[in-house]
């Protein structure tokens, strides 16, 4: 998963356990940030390219 705000971008990786993962979110700074997610493949299915995006919006 990308999450990406201004020049800030953070980067988080999961582990795909019977068709879920589930991903740890940092505490991000206040506002708008856009999402991507996508699957990097492995030694079975090859990777593929963004396949969900959106965005959330942060407010502390």
């Amino acid at each position: 998963m990308v999450l990406s705000k201004g020049r800030r971008t953070v980067v988080r990786g999961a582990r795909l356990t019977r068709g879920a993962a589930t991903v740890g979110v940092p505490a991000l700074d206040r506002g708008r940030w856009t999402v991507k997610v996508r699957y990097s493949g492995d030694a079975r299915y090859r990777a593929l390219p963004p396949t969900r995006s959106g965005q959330v919006t942060v407010r502390r």
